[in-house]
């Protein structure tokens, strides 16, 4: 769904992990969305994790801000960490010259 974070326009979507039978047919029982330019994974080995992904346009370059919450975590806490994630600013980086 379109979302504005912090002024900046993009897509917001949820991706809930699969259940432990599903799990087990991953490799390494591993459920993995992507793998970051540092090779670092989004990924999870809990059944039930929700993936909340923002992907934006931040002054024409893409930034994605993914927050996970488990089946195991109250809805307060779920609710923390959305907000965590809905109060990100951007700062404008220094600009070669």
């Amino acid at each position: 769904m379109p979302v504005t974070l912090d002024g900046h326009a993009g897509l917001y979507l949820e991706v809930t992990g699969p259940s432990r039978t599903q799990l087990d047919t991953c490799v390494d029982r591993t459920f993995t969305l992507w793998r970051g330019d540092d090779n670092v994974l989004s990924a999870t080995d809990v059944p039930g994790t929700v993936f909340q992904i923002w992907i934006l346009d931040v002054n024409g370059h893409r930034i994605v801000v993914n927050e996970t919450t488990s089946p195991h975590e109250t809805q307060a806490e779920k609710a923390e960490v959305r907000a965590i994630a809905e109060s990100t600013h951007f700062v404008n980086g220094l600009q070669p010259s």
